[in-house]
């Protein structure tokens, strides 16, 4: 009993720690666009420009990602981890002390290598030191930590630029990281990792394997990432993330015209859709731990509920009062697949990989989000609006078959 009570103090230490650093991220992610007003009044820089900034950043955290993947498995996650922290929050921390564009736009950039690194350095350390029987809890945490630094981050960012200024409140939120930066050195012995630098470097060292010398340099450094299972994962985050851009993006734009709502009162299903979304990954964490069915099936059941949901939204003149019950049921269903989602991730990497495969497929989800906005946009211009729906539940029901794909080539 204590044995149990000790493991499960430690893996709440390490989740902390972790979902702290996670939670850091996206609150550093979405702290600039709601001073960009403050920006436009100071320094008179125009919304294009600054727009310009996310476009760079969100570019550089696609592009680092897998990167980041193979750097966690070579050298370790707790390095890399604490690197790309520290420089998550001394690009922030320059932002607020220039007022030269070209500057920013370097810094900016900056961030973006940093912010990299959470993704396959977090999933890195939990796969290593959470207990197995735990393991869905702990991603689902380390999700739910994340939607909360995105929902924090706009009111905490502006209150400090309105009581002060901007410059300030990016100051307050370096500072912040610094001390996070902090508690994760103080109990670093504390962490561990699913890569083992060591030995790597002994199998550096040891003579070459003849076979091994028949592959090239990149298809040996790539081979535990392009294969089917990966690959077919890959796919499922690009179309999931497509799917959910177009509720979270673009459903209230499609309801104003298809319906005689205010658009002020629209914005209440999307928000609701946002936060049963998030709060649902909890409960995800526990279903995936605890339900006797696989990750993938359970993701699929998932998916297929949300686009039943969200197919009727589109295809029915909904009442207000009604549209505000299904956008959370849809919302929940995307949300507590979440966590099950990782684990199939995790059932896929090899041991010693998870920092490449993690970095890879959620590489996915960076692409998916950045082809959406033009996707939908088009819809919006050219096609009836109810479409954006349409669209939007069918990319779920071809994330079903990605789902089922990954599971049968996993199997045989």
């Amino acid at each position: 009993m204590t044995a149990t009570a000790d493991s499960l103090r430690q893996d709440g230490k390490i989740m902390g720690l972790v979902c702290t650093g996670h939670f850091l991220s996206h609150f550093y992610s979405f702290c600039l666009p709601p001073l960009f007003p403050f920006l436009n009044a100071d320094l008179g820089l125009s919304y294009t420009a600054l727009g310009a900034l996310l476009t760079l950043r969100g570019l550089a955290t696609s592009l680092s990602q897998l990167p980041a993947g193979f750097v966690v498995d070579r050298f370790g996650a707790k390095m890399v981890l604490m690197g790309g922290m520290l420089l998550t929050v001394v690009s922030y921390a320059l932002f607020a002390a220039t007022d030269i564009y070209w500057l920013f736009v370097l810094f900016i950039i900056l961030g973006g290598v940093g912010d990299s690194v959470f993704h396959p350095a977090d999933y890195s350390i939990l796969n290593a030191s959470v207990a197995q029987e735990r393991m869905g809890r702990a991603f689902s945490i380390h999700t739910f930590s994340g939607h909360l630094g995105f929902a924090v981050a706009p009111t905490v960012v502006v209150a400090l630029a309105a009581l002060w200024d901007w410059r300030v409140a990016l100051l307050v939120a370096a500072l912040f990281g610094f001390i996070v930066a902090g508690m994760l050195a103080s109990q670093w012995g504390t962490l561990k990792e699913d890569s083992n630098p060591a030995k790597k470097k002994k199998r550096d060292d040891a003579v070459p394997d003849p076979n091994a010398l028949k592959q090239s340099w990149l298809q040996a450094k790539l081979g535990m990432i392009l294969n089917a299972p990966v690959l077919s994962l890959f796919g499922f985050f690009v179309i999931s993330t497509m799917a959910t851009s177009g509720i979270n993006g673009f459903s209230i734009a499609a309801l104003t015209k298809m319906h005689d709502i205010p658009e002020a009162m629209l914005g209440l299903p999307v928000t609701a859709f946002m936060l049963s979304s998030a709060f649902a990954v909890l409960a995800g964490g526990y279903l995936a731990d605890k339900l006797p069915i696989s990750a993938s099936l359970f993701a699929g059941l998932g998916f297929v509920g949300a686009a039943v949901v969200i197919l009727a939204i589109g295809l029915f003149p909904l009442p207000y009062a009604l549209m505000i019950l299904l956008f959370p049921i849809a919302g929940f269903f995307l949300g507590v697949i979440r966590p099950a989602r990782d684990l199939m991730v995790r059932d896929v990497a090899p041991k010693g990989q998870s920092g490449k495969v993690f970095g890879f497929v959620f590489s996915g989800q960076s692409l998916g989000s950045s082809i959406a906005p033009i996707f939908y946009g088009l819809i919006l211009d050219h096609l009836e609006p109810e479409n954006v729906f349409f669209v939007s539940a069918g990319f779920l029901v071809l994330g079903v078959f990605t789902v089922i794909s990954t599971a049968r080539i996993r199997h045989g």
